[in-house]
């Protein structure tokens, strides 16, 4: 499963995000990272030296109340 991939998965040094809403939108920004291309969907870097770890621990629930109502409402992608 995908828990198994990630936990077994080889940690490179470069790095790459796709967000999209829809499929054709992925296609499109997996299009321009291929080709190399700017696109306001694609965010790409370099990992920096490892360093030491760290552990957040953000708490069993929202910060506030309605944090995922506010979400929600604001972003049609959550």
């Amino acid at each position: 499963g995908i828990a198994g991939a990630l936990a077994r998965r080889a940690v490179l040094s470069e790095r790459a995000v796709v967000v999209a809403g829809s499929r054709e939108e992925a296609v499109a920004g997996l299009g321009a990272l291929g080709r190399g291309e700017n696109s306001p969907a694609v965010v790409a870097g370099s990992a920096g030296v490892p360093g030491r770890m760290v552990l957040v621990f953000p708490g069993q629930g929202s910060q506030w109340l309605g944090m995922g109502r506010e979400l929600l409402e604001s972003s049609p992608v959550f």
